[in-house]
């Protein structure tokens, strides 16, 4: 009996509420329509049996083991916080197992590529070649030495193990070269007193920068406080609140402007009013009283009856009669003349009349109807009339205020300039203050800039002037020499001292040590030291050697690759599954199948032939590998792809494993798959297991339901 998988037992697992308890046969179907689980469970077996970094897996869900026959005498658990896994299991029996040997044995998600992105001659190599031998030599040589090269007796490569080891050993040779070198040329005496004449001028003269400097920051601090002085003094004036008066007195004054050219033209319109008002009291006046312009003829007669009387009454010499009617002849006479006066009147008004008729006509335009029409006009002129008025009125209260305005701001401007300005110079006066204002934080902002780079604290500020005057280049210069001169003669006083301590650090000794007993085991450390170098070296060029040994071996499994694709384990199960290819062949880096006409590209032909091709690889490869043991196959809807006369030869190929030894489980949720499977498993009888895995939106079961044919 060949290894298979017994029984798998899971629970929460994703989406499938009910728990697994699945016994397996030889051929064995899981049925699933799409959400219904079926990744979750492909993954928990991939888990379980084998190391899931060779795969891209979701989060791990559910707990429960697999249980597999065939490895020991007794069924072996796995899960996936298993420890040690099947491939585990199976290395210890076959030397040289791939290191991705669970991608023979699953095949997920239609995903029946071997290659992960490899090219095809280094995924061929895997499964075909001894190369785990070879492999194990190149192990024990490091990745530093394979990529280095040698040129003109030169050892060239990354600076890491052997070679930085080499590097760092050859780094000791020079210092310890150096420390002798140094040994040998000794030290000038004279130099130090020469090196500290130059240090005292140069303290010196450092000394007075920093007068000169702590003195320009005294000066630049004071004139920033005179400026800000200038500023306060500004500010206190309001130059602000002056500046908000000035535009309302600005817009005042426009205001002003406007409204005295309305009233202009508002008056001289209104003077139409005042000869309309007239005209209108006159026409009514003289309308109501004109009467008749004939003369009152019933009184001539009495008059010449009176004037006849009186003849009468003096010719005879009554006193009396002649008195009564020179009376009546008086009041008739009064009213004649009355009557004659009329006339005069009502010929007045009608020329008075005429002439209101004239002046209309000639100042609005219009003949004059009558008294209608003239006062509609008076009316209309009396709001124009009004209007005015009211205007003079605003225009007087609105000069009050422009003079108090105005007062106000002549007062302003004295007290901020000391002297009367003229109003015609108020706004160029303001514009000139806020230029002054604007100059005055510029300077202080620039003289703040100078002072920060200064660094120099308030409380260092020196009031009297140094000797000289303050240069950042020389005061930088001056404080680099000063430190130089200062580390050479720190140096000098120091270089015996170092140099003896150097020499025991180098070889171990203590300080004190006398110096001829420290030299003697300077020569040792040296002797040594060259010793292991020429090792270290001796070994990176020996495992050189023996990479291009094995470069050689490499070849020669190259040709042993070629033998091994034309051989009939790996080129029966090809035809037999494609029933078109008949071998293989590698190009460079890539392989190709050939029928008995042409040869194809793997990466060239359709994805339905390039399935079978891969699967007819899988079992060849796993016939080589494990000789006569039968294992296991997870196919993931492996035939998707595939057209139906092909999915037929598929499974027939798969059952036809089945029946040579070989336990195959295959997922779909295909129906046409699934009819396939469970045609072909009737044969097997118990050892044919079909499940399904129902969705758990269902209202008939929440289980996987379970048939088994």
């Amino acid at each position: 009996m060949g290894v298979m998988i017994k029984d798998i037992n899971i629970k929460n697992l994703g989406p499938i509420p009910s728990d697994i308890n699945w016994e397996l046969g030889k051929f064995n179907l899981i049925y699933g329509k799409n959400e219904t689980g079926k990744t979750f469970l492909v993954e928990f077996l991939i888990r379980s049996l084998f190391q899931p970094k060779e795969w891209k897996l979701r989060p791990p869900v559910g707990t429960g083991k697999v249980n597999v026959v065939g490895l020991e005498d007794s069924p072996i658990s796995f899960s996936p916080s298993s420890p040690h896994k099947f491939d585990n299991y199976y290395k210890n029996k076959i030397g040289g197992l791939p290191p991705d040997f669970s991608k023979l044995l699953v095949v997920k998600g239609a995903d029946v590529d071997l290659a992960k992105g490899e090219t095809d001659k280094v995924f061929i190599n895997r499964y075909l070649s001894s190369k785990e031998i070879l492999d194990t030599i190149d192990d024990r040589i490091s990745k530093t030495i394979q990529n280095a090269t040698i040129e003109d007796n030169q050892i060239i490569g990354d600076r890491r193990g052997e070679i930085k080891a080499k590097f760092e050993l050859e780094k000791k040779i020079k210092n310890l070269d150096d420390l002798f070198q140094e040994i040998n040329q000794g030290f000038l005496g004279g130099e130090r007193k020469t090196l500290e004449n130059q240090l005292i001028e140069a303290q010196k003269t450092l000394k007075e920068m920093v007068k000169a400097k702590r003195h320009l920051a005294y000066s630049l601090a004071k004139q920033i406080e005179d400026l800000e002085t200038k500023i306060n003094d500004l500010e206190d004036k309001n130059p602000e609140e002056v500046e908000k008066r000035f535009h309302t007195w600005q817009q005042k004054q426009n205001d002003y402007q406007v409204k005295n050219e309305e009233y202009k033209i508002l008056k001289e319109q209104g003077k139409e009013y005042s000869w309309a008002k007239n005209s209108t009291d006159i026409y009514e006046k003289y309308l109501l009283k004109t009467g008749s312009s004939k003369p009152n003829k019933p009184f001539f007669i009495p008059f010449f009856g009176l004037i006849a009387l009186i003849i009468f009454f003096a010719y005879f010499n009554i006193f009396l009669g002649v008195a009564a009617s020179a009376v009546g002849l008086s009041i008739i006479s009064y009213l004649i003349i009355r009557g004659y006066q009329n006339i005069v009147d009502e010929a007045g008004k009608t020329r008075e009349l005429e002439n209101i008729h004239k002046e209309f006509q000639k100042r609005f335009g219009l003949p004059l109807s009558g008294l209608s029409q003239l006062k509609t006009k008076l009316e209309e002129l009396k709001t124009t009339f009004d209007k005015s008025e009211l205007l003079k009125e605003q225009l007087s209260t609105d000069n009050t205020i422009l003079q108090q305005l105005q007062g106000q701001l002549t007062q302003n401007f004295k007290q901020i300039f000391g002297k009367k300005i003229n109003i015609f110079k108020w706004e160029e006066s303001l514009q000139s203050i806020k230029q002054e204002k604007k100059e005055l934080d510029m300077k202080i902002r620039r003289l703040n800039s100078k002072l920060t780079t200064l660094n120099v604290e308030k409380d260092l500020y020196l009031i009297s002037p140094a000797s000289i005057e303050y240069d950042y280049d020389q005061y930088a210069k001056i404080k680099e020499d000063v430190f130089r001169l200062e580390e050479q003669i720190i140096s000098i006083e120091r270089n015996l001292e170092n140099l003896k301590s150097n020499i025991s650090r180098a070889t171990g000794d203590d300080i004190n040590i006398d110096w001829r007993t420290l030299l003697e085991h300077l020569r040792r450390q040296y002797n040594e030291t060259l010793k292991e170098l020429k090792s270290v070296t001796a070994e990176i060029i020996g495992k050189r050697v023996v990479m291009n040994v094995v470069k050689k071996f490499r070849e020669a499994e190259d040709e042993k690759i070629i033998k091994i694709l034309q051989s009939n384990v790996i080129s029966q199960p090809l035809n037999d599954v494609t029933n078109r290819y008949i071998g293989f062949k590698i190009e460079g880096d890539n392989l190709y199948v050939n029928d008995s006409y042409n040869d194809f590209k793997l990466d060239d032909i359709s994805t339905g032939a390039r399935e079978q091709v891969l699967l007819a690889l899988r079992m060849g490869f796993c016939s080589r590998i494990l000789n006569k043991d039968k294992l296991f196959l997870i196919l993931d809807d492996a035939f998707q792809y595939s057209d139906w006369k092909r999915r037929q030869l598929l499974v027939d190929k798969v059952a036809e494993l089945a029946n040579n030894g070989w336990q195959i489980i295959y997922f779909t949720m295909d129906d046409n798959i699934k009819e396939l499977f469970d045609k072909k498993g009737h044969p097997f009888g118990e050892n044919y297991k079909s499940y399904e895995l129902k969705d758990w939106n269902e209202n008939t079961s929440t289980k996987s339901s379970t048939v088994i044919i």
